[in-house]
């Protein structure tokens, strides 16, 4: 390179070092900071030793001097401008800038939304509010506060500051977000806060995030004291306009109003390290003051050295001479400057500070703020990398330690009206020698009473004007009754046995159910039409059947453990003609099969066979016998004639429980069949009254049990509403009923109090549509989690019960079985009985194999040679052979017969 042209560079390089550059400063006058800006700003100049110049403009609280001064800076040749002020603000100054591409460094806008295209030049040294945003949100799921407000300004650093924290928590299952308000940031009194506040008040929601301003958010904070929100259970979260700023919440004197103490704060973060404490002392030494240091105003400090290290690295010059009406396409300049910005890494009082590529700090970081004894205290750090954490106690709103649990406890100092209607035994009312809640009385009533006492509130009931509950016009798409006044804000809650159904649940919300019912048809008895055969109706035919069919079957098997046993009378007398060995036994035991004859209607012989027969005939173990036998069970009865084997007995005794069991569920329902038949109620389910034409059938117009029978899926039940009358109101109900010939079909528990004493009153089939009483109250009710837990708690401990049995008693004449229903028992009822019969059957046979094997084991044993095996198949053989012979019986037997012989030598040889 030649010489000439090093000298030519070297002389640039020089002239551009000693060119002056100017950097701006646009600030407010109205700015309670105003002064420290200025300082903090020209006290930095004097620390860059660099050839910038400071040039401070202010502008009043007006737009056009706002514009005014943007212009007067780029006239006096700024290469950057530095401001402070809200994202508003900033939009618009940034909006004169970057046409002429002049870098605009931001120290306060956080609008996550503020930066676009048009917008180039703008850089910003406070974080994002979509990242304060992690942070509140990180708070409150630190906490596990399940319910959160947000009040926030209505300009752009409200509206959009709260944005993220709005998503993260919809998105969250266990936040739920109560209120979100806007307020108007011009003339911020207590009157225009008070809607806001007064939502958030009747939320009953104890945890509230402010985005605000500084002078506005003092407003919000003031009135909300005055209206009992900032006590003990509050916890009101301050952003970085006024965290970063607590100055702003001070009085003309400098103090604080105790209202503050516990609040929880957030601002962009400050590390005051070795680095803070040496700047914080040079600046008070060179007439500074350490109230001047807020989070703002030294990032304001850290922008004038940011501009300098980075004007550094710029090559060409940095001084720029357009007009704020130039329409040159700005500063040719600008661009290298902001690149240099963009690029620059600053170690700076305020942390490290370096860019993206749209113009937004890195790294951010928040401290948690804790306001105790007139000041914000750090009590933990927030970063995007590492998340929340706590390094400090924190004390709330109150003075208290521990954390609020954020939901509310109860409802002091609330008002609530309550939508009623007399409904026994629900709800009582009297219209004589009372005042007020004191004409109320009954179940209900006194279960508002114990939830007044145990959350706190007042009330007042009110009834509506056509005194219905309330159901849904399909015409007109209105309701009425109770639920009409609820949606039309005229009540907070229905006070009453509300059955719950679809339709309703549509416009309303239901409490937590206190009680379960269903729907019942009841008809009044009248004179009997003498049905002749009424004694059949407590069973089914099947069942009258298979009583029948099993008295027979166990006729003949008792007939056969009788002659098959070694321990009845006949089978021990066979066993001992054919064993005996003594010579009267040999003689008979020949004759026996020389005529070929059993030992069916022999009668005594001599030795063993004589003893066995001395018994009556009557006890023989015949067929007529058995049947006898048995037979007397179907009644209740007994027969002298009983097996003498132990199967046997057994048998009978299996069959007498089954007959015992039988015969008392024949006898209750026959008792309910003769009063209901007496009675003359010929219908047995309500879907009978379709069919017939006996009776007249109705229900009460706007009432559950219309609602429910409407939109049942059959048919059949919706043309009951259809074809039945519409009966005005329970009172008409009940004297209707009570005129005979109609069936009033209604709610369960009103049925059975209401018709307590009316005796003739009975139900008509099973009780159906089963549902659950609970109270109303307007979707999104802030009163439905505390009333919920409460009527959970009255059901957990008997209180519902108690009530119920209080007031649904009354002195009544009649019990309230009264209301009862007829039942023909079939087999799936009466199934368990014969299975205990067929029970009996089985282990008799096995009480018979036991026997059988028993004497076959004596046999052998007592008879030399004769094997277990031998003395079964004998016994076997005996049993067949006797069988065989009973054909030819009365043929060859007639004379066999040894009258009146005496047993003298006993066979001591068989065991009978």
């Amino acid at each position: 390179m030649p010489r000439y042209i090093r000298i030519l560079l070297f002389l640039s390089f020089v002239l551009q070092s000693t060119t002056e550059t100017k950097v701006g400063l646009l600030i407010s006058k109205s700015d309670s900071y105003n002064n420290a800006l200025k300082s903090l700003s020209s006290y930095a100049i004097q620390d860059t030793n660099t050839s910038v110049t400071l040039v401070t403009v202010e502008y009043d609280d007006k737009l056009q001097s706002m514009v005014e001064a943007c212009c007067q800076l780029v006239t006096l040749g700024v290469s950057a401008i530095i401001t402070k002020g809200s994202s508003s603000s900033t939009a618009i100054q940034s909006d004169i800038l970057s046409p002429l591409k002049i870098p605009h460094l931001a120290v306060s806008a956080t609008d996550p939304f503020l930066w676009n295209k048009n917008r180039e030049y703008l850089i910003r040294l406070s974080s994002s509010d979509s990242y304060q945003s992690r942070a509140i949100y990180d708070l409150i799921k630190h906490y596990k506060w399940p319910e959160v407000s947000i009040l926030a300004s209505a300009d752009s650093y409200g509206l959009n500051g709260m944005v993220e924290l709005e998503n993260l928590l919809i998105a969250d299952t266990f936040v739920t977000i109560k209120d979100m308000l806007f307020f108007s940031t011009e003339n911020c009194t207590a009157e225009n806060i008070h809607h806001q506040l007064n939502t958030i008040r009747h939320s009953l929601v104890k945890v509230v995030v402010l985005n605000a301003g500084a002078k506005v958010g003092k407003c919000v904070l003031e009135s909300a004291h005055q209206m009992g929100l900032m006590g003990a259970e509050f916890v009101w979260m301050v952003t970085d306009a006024i965290g970063a700023q607590p100055e702003s919440l001070a009085e003309h004197d400098g103090n604080f109003l105790s209202i503050y103490e516990g609040l929880i704060g957030i601002r962009p973060a400050q590390d005051k390290g070795d680095q803070y404490k040496s700047f914080q002392d040079s600046y008070v030494v060179n007439g500074g003051k350490v109230d001047d240091l807020t989070s703002y105003t030294i990032l304001t400090y850290d922008a004038v050295g940011l501009i300098a290290n980075a004007l550094k690295a710029v090559t060409e010059d940095a001084s720029q001479n357009i007009q704020c009406s130039s329409e040159s396409g700005g500063w040719n300049g600008g661009k290298a400057v902001l690149n240099a910005l963009l690029k620059t890494n600053y170690s700076a009082i305020s942390g490290e500070i370096s860019f993206t590529n749209d113009g937004e700090r890195r790294y951010p970081s928040y401290d948690i703020l804790n306001f105790v004894d007139n000041k914000f205290t750090s009590v933990g750090r927030w970063t995007n990398s590492s998340g929340l954490k706590l390094t400090n106690a924190v004390e709330f709103l109150g003075g208290i330690t521990t954390a609020p649990s954020g939901v509310a406890k109860n409802l002091i100092g609330r008002h609530l009206r309550l939508g009623s209607v007399e409904e026994q035994p629900f709800m009582f009312f009297a219209t004589e020698g009372c005042e007020g809640n004191d004409c109320w009385s009954g179940m209900v009533n006194d279960m508002v009473v114990k939830l007044s006492e145990d959350l706190g509130f007042t009330y007042e009931y009110i009834q509506p004007d056509d005194r219905k509950f309330g159901a849904l016009n399909k015409t007109t798409n209105e309701w009425n009754g109770m639920i009409r006044d609820l949606l039309d804000d005229k009540t907070d809650m229905i006070a009453i046995d509300l059955s719950t159904n679809s339709a309703r649940k549509s416009a309303i919300d239901y409490s937590f159910p206190f009680m379960d019912a269903g729907i019942k048809a009841v008809v009044k008895g009248e004179s009997g039409t003498g049905n002749k055969f009424f004694f059949l109706s407590p069973f089914d035919g099947f069942v009258w059947s298979m009583v029948f069919v099993m008295n027979f079957i166990l006729v003949g098997l008792i007939c056969c453990l009788g002659k098959l046993s070694p321990f009845g009378k006949y089978g021990a007398k066979l066993h001992a003609v054919k064993t005996c060995t003594c010579e009267d036994c040999k003689a008979q035991r020949s004759e026996m099969e020389t005529k070929h004859c059993s030992l069916q209607d022999t009668k005594k012989y001599d030795c063993l066979i004589e003893e066995v027969e001395e018994e009556d005939r009557s006890t023989d173990a015949s067929l007529y016998n058995s049947l006898w036998l048995i037979s007397t069970g179907l009644v209740g009865q007994t027969s002298e004639a009983l097996p003498h084997c132990l199967s046997g007995r057994f048998l009978v005794l299996t069959w007498w429980a089954f007959m015992l069991i039988t015969m008392s569920m024949y006898t209750a329902n026959l008792t309910a069949s003769l009063t209901l038949n007496n009675l003359g109620i010929t219908l047995n389910q309500v879907l009978e009254l379709l069919d017939q034409d006996k009776y007249k059938w109705g229900v009460i117009g706007s009432r559950h049990p219309e609602t429910l029978l409407k939109t049942h899926r059959d048919s059949r039940y919706s043309r009951l509403v259809d074809e039945g009358v519409e009966l005005k109101d329970l009172n008409h109900a009940i004297e209707t009923l009570r005129g005979g010939l109609f069936v009033f079909i209604d709610e369960g528990p009103v049925l059975a109090h209401n018709l307590i004493s009316d005796c003739d009153v009975f139900s008509v089939g099973e009780e159906f549509q089963s549902f659950e009483y609970a109270f109303g109250l307007p979707k999104d009710s802030p009163y439905k989690s505390l009333i919920d837990s409460h009527l959970l708690k009255f059901r957990e401990e008997g209180f519902i019960d108690i009530l119920w049995e209080k007031w649904s008693s009354g002195n009544s004449v009649c019990s309230q079985s009264g209301i009862g229903k007829k039942v023909t028992l079939d087999m799936n009822t009466l199934a368990g009985v014969f299975y205990l019969l067929l029970s009996g059957v089985g282990i008799s046979f096995v009480l018979f194999l036991v026997e059988f094997v028993y004497v076959t084991a004596r046999d052998s044993s007592l008879v030399k040679d004769l094997t277990f095996i031998r003395a079964l198949k004998r016994r076997i053989r005996f049993i067949l052979e006797d069988f065989s012979r009973q054909k030819d019986e009365k043929e060859n037997c007639e004379n066999n017969s040894r009258e009146g012989q005496t047993i003298e030598n006993y066979c001591t040889d068989v065991d009978i």
